[in-house]
């Protein structure tokens, strides 16, 4: 240790007058060489890939500077700070996930082992509804991503985290239970009825795997209330024959379920069933749905709770989009979507997705979320000017996928 102190001076001595932006760097690296060679001297390791090579996530981004080491350094934004992440959380690598949102295999993994609604392939040759024709001719604008308003907005939270009591104004049996729901200071609701969404905030609690709502939320103070609310099961899916009080979306489901999240819009793959919502939606329903918010009838209109699947014959790889509409695809064929709401623009329309992207340094708890739509289609790296999802393509039309070739499944297992 003597000789490691006397080093570390004569290193000091001899670079005290270097840049800061430098010395620190080269600092940091001859401790840790000093380190390494004194705990071992049996391996020697190589590091193959430099930090600027990754895919940035954050207030930070990757920038191209023939001068710079590999041709790139990494700027760090100064649009804002984003929030901290919590002790406690899970391992995730930031790049592909964040733990303050939470996983597919979070909400959706079966304690049983059975598999659920959202996540249960579609088998082969499938039986379709009598009127899947009628139907799906009858549809008019293709499906859009809801964004960036109408985006609900969920987050990972456990019993260390603030627990609240809202109060719910609306009658309709709104109960998220008397032990509250913990709700992280961070957390931020979906845009608000003014700004043309509906103020959901959504908690998945990993302590009691419990999956908590509040509908049209404002937070004042030390308080968070709403207009209604209520609690699931995070092992249920998000299906009604799963709820375990209150109120859910227009089809008596779990909000967000069937959502897509941005840890799976980094990784390229959906592993379950999509929420969408129509402008056509029957009066009638069906599991998952436990009721329906819509008022049509005949033979054109989409029974609440039904799914649609894209023909398996469809080449997705084929398709001229963007990586995300490929993904979209592949996910429609092995999954399909619910219809799980009553919404423009068309028949069957908005495609849900996780609203808080958090490498937006605009965003605000509790009131402003980060807009991951932000910057062109295909945009990169993802950052101050780049959100997530429009860094994936899934901003704007979507008309590469070839959505009349959707058919609507007789039940949910297609039998």
């Amino acid at each position: 240790m003597k000789n490691m102190k006397r080093l570390l001076m004569e290193f000091y001595r001899a670079n005290h007058q270097a840049v800061i932006s430098g010395g620190i760097v080269i600092a940091v690296l001859a401790i840790g060489g000093i380190l390494a060679m004194s705990i071992s001297s049996a391996a020697t390791y190589s590091v193959q890939k430099e930090a600027e090579d990754g895919t940035a996530s954050g207030n930070y981004a990757s920038v191209d500077d023939p001068a710079a080491s590999g041709s790139k350094y990494i700027k760090f934004g100064n649009g804002g700070t984003p929030p901290p992440t919590p002790p406690g959380t899970s391992n995730c690598t930031p790049i592909l996930c964040d733990p303050r949102q939470p996983s597919p295999d979070d909400l959706y993994t079966a304690t049983d082992g059975s598999t659920n609604y959202f996540r249960s392939v579609i088998p082969d040759n499938p039986k379709l509804d009598a009127n899947s024709d009628a139907i799906i001719g009858s549809m008019g604008e293709s499906p859009v991503l809801n964004g960036p308003e109408w985006q609900i907005t969920i987050f990972t939270t456990s019993n260390a985290d603030p627990v609240y009591h809202p109060n719910f104004s609306a009658d309709w049996g709104c109960d998220i239970g008397s032990e509250g729901m913990h709700i992280p200071d961070y957390a931020t609701r979906e845009v608000p009825g003014g700004g043309g969404g509906d103020g959901w905030v959504v908690t998945y609690n990993k302590d009691d795997k419990t999956i908590k709502s509040i509908w049209q939320a404002e937070k004042s103070g030390d308080s968070w209330n709403g207009s209604c609310g209520g609690t699931w099961p995070a092992d249920g899916g998000g299906g009604v024959d799963s709820k375990k009080q209150g109120v859910g979306t227009g089809a008596e489901v779990q909000a967000s379920a069937g959502f897509i999240l941005y840890s799976e819009l980094r990784t390229g793959a959906i592993n379950h069933a999509l929420y969408f919502t129509s402008t056509q939606s029957c009066s009638e329903f069906r599991p998952p749905a436990g009721k329906s918010d819509g008022n049509g009838g005949g033979n054109t209109c989409l029974p609440m709770g039904a799914r649609i699947q894209l023909d398996p014959s469809v080449d997705c790889n084929g398709i001229s989009g963007t990586d995300g509409e490929k993904m979209l695809c592949v996910t429609m064929q092995k999954y399909g979507g619910y219809i799980l709401d009553s919404g423009g623009p068309g028949p069957i329309s908005g495609i849900g997705i996780a609203g808080d992207d958090l490498t937006d340094p605009g965003r605000s708890a509790w009131e402003t979320p980060g807009d991951g739509f932000r910057g062109s289609k295909g945009c990169s790296p993802i950052g101050d000017g780049c959100g997530t999802v429009a860094s994936v393509g899934l901003t704007g039309s979507l008309d590469a996928i070839p959505w009349d070739k959707l058919r609507v499944l007789a039940s949910w297992n297609g039998q």
